[in-house]
């Protein structure tokens, strides 16, 4: 349910899986438009990961599917 806050439920709800590798965040996305938009929100959206999760996780990269 953390990812809602991060994107919106809509797009959430288009994530079909999540993962993370060492520093790197693996997306699964069922819309090619949704993966599009992530694509471009890249740098916001490892931002708003790293400001939610603090120095729990640390995520250098995203890579969507």
């Amino acid at each position: 349910e953390e990812g809602i806050e991060i994107v919106d439920n809509q797009a959430f709800q288009k994530v079909l899986k999540f993962s993370l590798k060492g520093e790197t965040l693996y997306v699964k996305c069922d819309s090619n438009s949704l993966r599009h938009e992530l694509s471009m929100q890249k740098t916001r959206l490892v931002h708003a990961i790293q400001v939610k999760l603090g120095e729990e996780v640390n995520i250098s990269e995203i890579i969507l599917n």
